[in-house]
């Protein structure tokens, strides 16, 4: 025990002395993945003995994501609470050590329990060359090579204005080849490695067709995590000034916390800028945990290897998952360890231990300092485990059932009724049917089919996005999009029959995972559709919903894969096909361009002896103001209100385009209270000042 201490205290300080005085970006690399391999081992002991894990080195990689969650907790609790320095730091690194070698003495004393395996059923069998599997190869390395090639710095409004439409093809065959090899003799390690890739493919096109990256809440990210590299204290301003209970409390702070932490933590090891690593973090933590984490879960259901590969292909197609795994955002983040959480309760559905929900309570608690909704769905997937386990002891049918009906019916509220009390969403006067008909119209791709609309439609975007005509460039697979609906009708005629399968299932888990489906899709139409308000955690929760999508979707034709060639490879060729197409609807996100975060620097470079702020601009130059100003000026130095909106600003922006004049000048000096206002439009500066 003490020579791990020891070695992991060692490994520590170098770490330290890397990022105070040597800023060597491969040692700091190198000295960061040694000491995520001598904590792994307390953590992966703990997955194996306390969860029932294999001994191989998915389990050794789980147990190092463990590790980096904990040291991503424990530096999102200084960020609240103080501030995040390099000696601290290096005291919460200590401290993961310390936690691994107290699970490594726990795991080794504590008693062995065997579990049986399951009997499994495989899929069909369909003779294969392996020109198959260096074909994929292929159409892998060609279309990274095709992303890199037209990648851009301009400004512009979807990854497709740059993209060739070849790529979405390419994409496709790749896609396509992957799900036939499923149905090989190809080993599951090399299959789960070529997922690995084509997750990879999939959400590496953001970053690998622009310098920059996509979307405007990274430049805020970027603005608070450079004052936590600076080891500076922050919060988060909340500008409302009638704040509800939750408000008061920051949750914002709590959210954001580990997810700046974490990066803080990997821009100060790595010595590397936080622009590239908000490009690339999630996409690269995506795809290698994501896609070995569904097929976790898929083997844990009892679905078999071959079809828990195919559960996790299917992972490939909703664009909800798609835009998890390309943006870096604390609610991706999220996700992932959510799903990594929600592994171990389904495991523990195969033998129950007291160990479980004393590791379980601790990650619900820690996870305080995570994204707040995957902290309350946490507490609610594991209590609805634990409440459906009890009733299975119930011996009156007719109580089970009435208490199943009230289990059925607090699922289903639990969202809006948190909402309600947060003062997040409030009851309209909308028409139940009117509301219906819109849900219809977004997840089955109506909308999208027949339009495009003019508008960006946020609600439903599940499947399919709802991509506005502005930011639409079709291809094969879109410029007709009729199939769309027609499948998707298909597909929740799928899902609610795999839910009725798991309900009528004599399995714990499986009871669950129906009932958590019904709450999850219930309670996220009646708080989208129904109450009116910010929604700020239904809004949130298309990745949750494709994820369950998924499961019910992959319950109702399991049975296929066993028993038709035909089939099978049908729903292979759709599937690659709705993989594609989706992938090919999004994002509808802008990327800022590289002169445009130029321009915020040489602005900042001026203005930064100032104490008071004036700059009129569009929301992503003011956004690159506050990343390379380290939230020092914020919205241009101009009035926020409490949904952070900026009207006096946007009013005096489009004045200021059509024709600009001392008035105005003078107007945004008074509502920023300095005499030095800076202008920019189409990327030109104009200074003035007030005399």
């Amino acid at each position: 025990m003490l020579s791990r201490l020891l070695t992991i205290f060692s490994t520590v300080l170098l770490l330290f002395f890397n990022i105070e005085y040597w800023r060597l970006p491969w040692i700091g690399g190198l000295i960061l993945l040694l000491f995520f391999w001598f904590v792994s081992d307390g953590f992966e002991k703990a997955l194996i003995k306390f969860f029932y894990f294999s001994p191989n080195a998915r389990t050794k990689l789980y147990g190092a994501f463990a590790a980096f969650i904990l040291l991503g907790w424990l530096c999102g609790a200084l960020i609240v609470f103080y501030k995040l320095t390099a000696e601290l730091l290096s005291l919460a690194m200590v401290l993961v050590g310390v936690v691994s070698q107290l699970l490594d003495n726990w795991a080794t004393k504590a008693k062995n329990t065997e579990i049986a395996e399951a009997a499994q059923e495989e899929v069909v069998v369909i003779p294969q060359s392996k020109i198959y599997f260096w074909a994929y190869l292929v159409f892998f390395v060609f279309g990274l090579f095709l992303l890199w090639q037209y990648r851009t710095g301009f400004m512009i409004e979807t990854p497709w204005q740059v993209i060739p439409i070849n790529y979405v093809y390419l994409f496709f065959l790749a896609a396509l080849t992957l799900g036939g090899l499923f149905f090989s003799n190809f080993k599951t390690k090399t299959l789960l490695f070529l997922l690995v890739l084509q997750t990879f493919m999939m959400a590496a096109y953001l970053p690998m067709s622009h310098r920059l990256f996509y979307g405007a809440d990274g430049w805020r990210h970027i603005a608070s995590i450079e004052r936590v590299v600076a080891e500076e204290p922050l919060s988060v301003q909340n500008f409302a000034d009638d704040a509800g209970w939750i408000d008061k409390l920051n949750p914002g702070l709590f959210s954001y916390s580990q997810f700046w932490g974490t990066l803080s933590v990997l821009s100060r090891s790595l010595d590397v800028g936080l622009v590239p690593l908000i490009a690339w973090f999630q996409p690269i933590l995506f795809s290698l945990l994501v896609p070995l984490l569904l097929y976790e879960i898929g083997s844990s259901l009892g679905w078999g290897k071959r079809k828990s590969l195919l559960l996790s292909w299917f992972g490939l197609w909703p664009f909800a998952l798609q835009a998890a795994g390309s943006f870096s955002l604390p609610v991706n983040y999220g996700f992932v360890i959510f799903l990594f959480f929600l592994l171990l309760i389904i495991r523990r559905g195969e033998c129950k231990r007291r160990e479980q929900v004393f590791l379980l309570s601790a990650l619900g608690i820690f996870s305080l300092f995570g994204y707040a909704l995957y902290f309350i769905l946490f507490w609610f997937v594991w209590l609805l485990f634990e409440s459906i386990n009890w009733i299975k002891n119930i011996k009156s049918v007719l109580t089970g059932r009435i208490i199943y009906a009230m289990i059925i019916f607090a699922a289903i509220i639990f969202i809006p009724f948190i909402e309600l009390s947060a003062g997040y969403a409030k009851f309209s006067a909308n028409n139940i049917f009117s509301s219906s008909v819109q849900a219809v119209g977004n997840l089955t791709g109506y909308y999208l089919a027949s339009g495009p609309r003019s508008h960006i439609i946020d609600t439903g975007n599940v499947f399919f996005n709802q991509t506005p005509l502005n930011a639409f460039v079709p291809n094969g697979l879109t410029v007709w999009r009729w199939w769309i609906p027609v499948l998707m009708l298909l597909v929740f005629s799928g899902i609610i029959f795999g839910l009725v399968k798991l309900l009528k299932s004599g399995l714990v888990r499986e009871k669950w995972l129906a009932i958590l489906g019904i709450g999850v899709y219930t309670g996220y139409f009646i708080s989208r559709y129904v109450l009116i308000g910010d929604h700020i955690l239904s809004r949130r929760l298309d990745a949750t919903l494709a994820l369950i999508g998924i499961f019910f979707l992959f319950k109702a034709v399991e049975k296929v894969f066993e028993k038709s060639q035909f089939a099978s490879l049908l729903i292979i060729i759709i599937g690659a096909a709705a993989i594609a197409s989706s992938y090919s609807l999004g994002p509808v996100s802008r990327a800022m361009g590289v002169a445009e975060y130029e321009t915020a620097g040489k602005i900042w470079q001026e203005m930064k002896q100032d104490k008071k702020y004036c700059v009129i601009g569009d929301t992503y130059q003011l956004l690159a103001l506050e990343a390379v100003s380290a939230k020092k000026v914020i919205g241009g130095g101009f009035p926020i209100d409490k949904n952070f909106g900026q009207p006096e600003l946007v009013a005096l922006y489009e004045d200021f385009k059509q024709s600009p004049n001392e008035k105005l000048w003078k107007r945004a000096a008074e509502l920023t209270g300095t005499n030095k206002c800076y202008l920019i439009i189409n990327n030109i500066v104009e200074s003035k000042i007030l005399i």
